[in-house]
């Protein structure tokens, strides 16, 4: 489950930000054709990654501390 969830999300982030992404992966200067694949592969997941961030829990859990 929370695999397929991160592949919906990282599809849904990959077409929303066409365009972050590819000047991103522009200003790298990368070489190879596979670098510049991996690169996306993985700003994808990390946009995933960001989206799926349970915040309401973590901001709650962060008050509870007195963000200590």
């Amino acid at each position: 489950p929370f695999d397929q969830l991160r592949e919906v999300a990282m599809e849904a982030c990959l077409v929303r930000m066409t365009v972050a992404v590819a000047s991103e992966i522009q200003a790298l200067k990368l070489t190879t054709d596979e670098a510049r694949r991996l690169a996306r592969f993985e700003l994808g997941r990390y946009a995933a990654h960001a989206l799926m961030m349970p915040y309401q829990s973590f901001h709650a859990a962060a008050t509870r501390a007195r963000y200590d």
